[in-house]
């Protein structure tokens, strides 16, 4: 996703992602925010540091990931730090959007990070084996044969993402 952002300018992008950082940095029009934290193998920042960091930014929209996803249990997570930083940015963010691919979808992890209802939109590159989960999220749930412009939220705000 941190590619298409190339297509953006006048955008402010916060994150804890070493990753996306190095994609985005020279991307013009863009304004990267990296915050700080104790580094992972996956070169994310976590901790208090990476915590009040993102608790400091307010965006208009916030991309994170998932582990797994539930019509009962709605958006899980394996990592305690990772789960606070991304409630800190559901909480920070006016349209919180979930990108998950379907092999999260019915899957239980150890976390749970927010009830579907705390999320605006959920991206899967297609519907879901899961007809509870489908008929949960709705209108809420985007797939990537859903290619009219009324689906697509993104109006090109200040976003964030992990």
């Amino acid at each position: 996703m941190a590619y298409e952002l190339k297509k953006f300018s006048n955008l402010n992008v916060v994150t804890n992602s070493i990753d996306i950082i190095r994609i985005i940095k020279d991307f013009p029009g863009i304004t990267a925010y990296l915050v700080g934290g104790i580094v992972t193998e996956g070169y994310d920042l976590t901790g208090k540091l990476a915590l009040d960091g993102i608790s400091q930014f307010y965006t208009d929209y916030a991309f994170l990931s998932c582990s797994g996803i539930t019509a009962d249990k709605g958006i899980m997570g394996n990592d305690p730090y990772r789960q606070a930083i991304q409630q800190a940015m559901i909480k920070n963010s006016d349209t919180p959007i979930v990108l998950c691919d379907t092999s999260k979808a019915g899957k239980k992890t150890l976390l749970s990070v927010a009830s579907l209802d705390d999320v605006a939109y959920v991206v899967m590159e297609t519907s879901p084996d899961s007809p509870e989960l489908v008929r949960t999220l709705g209108k809420k749930l985007i797939t990537a044969s859903d290619s009219s412009p009324a689906t697509y939220p993104l109006q090109a705000p200040p976003v964030s993402a992990t």
